[in-house]
């Protein structure tokens, strides 16, 4: 599986291409939706799965995420990842004003129970779960620990998180 690309068809005309092929490392896949429990309109055209927002509902490159398995030479899974994107689009910069608030991470449930229990299904703790996320994914990222306790039932508590480049948030 290819992970998003960039085709330098945002480039001016006449400027070089330099298309981004960036593939998962071996062993790393795609979790799809059916694998989820979760119909094919819970992802979007480029297979972020969409998450609700508090501002804009559900709106194309609004918050989303992508989930990732590792499985090892017999096919199991040893490792899941949940990584939020950056910044997309205009329509993400709504949502930066909910980021203190935490209103979004109700909107992340549906999503994280059925990653909970995928990992249930395939015999993983919460352990073998990383979270990551760069600039307003890493906002998200955040936003997931802090509730990790009450999120899923609390599921991703002893998760893994790995935030890069976080948007500046007030604590208080």
């Amino acid at each position: 599986a290819q992970l998003p690309t960039t085709s330098g068809n945002t480039l001016p005309p006449g400027a070089p291409a330099n298309p981004i092929h960036v593939a998962l490392p071996a062993g790393w896949s795609d979790v799809g939706p059916a694998a989820l429990g979760m119909g094919p309109g819970s992802v979007d055209s480029d297979g972020y799965y969409i998450i609700e927002s508090p501002l804009t509902g559900r709106t194309f490159s609004g918050p989303q995420a992508k989930i990732y398995e590792e499985r090892d030479t017999s096919g199991h899974v040893n490792l899941l990842s949940v990584p939020f994107p950056a910044t997309i689009s205009a329509v993400d910069l709504l949502d930066y004003t909910q980021l203190n608030s935490g209103e979004i991470a109700p909107y992340m449930e549906q999503l994280l129970t059925a990653v909970r229990d995928y990992a249930l299904r395939n015999g993983l703790t919460a352990d073998d779960v990383i979270v990551t996320g760069y600039s307003l994914g890493a906002a998200y990222t955040n936003i997931m620990a802090k509730y990790a306790d009450t999120l899923a039932g609390g599921f991703f508590a002893d998760s893994s998180y790995v935030a890069h480049a976080v948007p500046y948030t007030y604590a208080g």
